[in-house]
């Protein structure tokens, strides 16, 4: 059952997260990814922890916008599945990626804190 401490502390942590991205706040993103982290974008690369994070300090990856249009969340014991409906404006690499997205995440609870495990994002079809 989610309560309504996990579901605070999981939005809190997601709102953290899109806050760091956009200012490529680099510690502030390492601190909420797990040391595990795996990242899955749009066109299908994956990407690491160490790797987002230095893309992220050399702008090869860089947010300008990250609006949540919806999001679920279910609690599966130390870990918490996100599902979100994402607007923004980013780049990553020479790709652009603005408009609406459909988010799965993972976090999980390390430390007292939730660490986002896993993220994967598709593009949502202009209709």
């Amino acid at each position: 059952m989610l309560t309504h401490e996990t579901q605070t502390e999981v939005r809190e942590a997601m709102r953290e997260l899109s806050r760091a991205l956009i200012q490529r706040d680099a510690a502030t993103v390492a601190r909420l990814l797990d040391d595990d982290f795996t990242g899955f974008d749009a066109s299908g690369v994956i990407v690491s922890k160490s790797q987002w994070l230095a893309d992220l300090a050399s702008g090869e990856l860089a947010f300008h916008s990250i609006d949540a249009d919806s999001i679920d969340l279910q609690v599966l014991d130390d870990a918490v599945r996100v599902h979100a409906d994402l607007t923004f404006r980013a780049r990553y690499s020479r790709s652009s990626y603005n408009g609406s997205f459909r988010c799965l995440g993972m976090f999980v609870r390390r430390d007292d804190s939730w660490k986002l495990l896993i993220s994967k994002a598709r593009v949502v079809p202009s209709i």
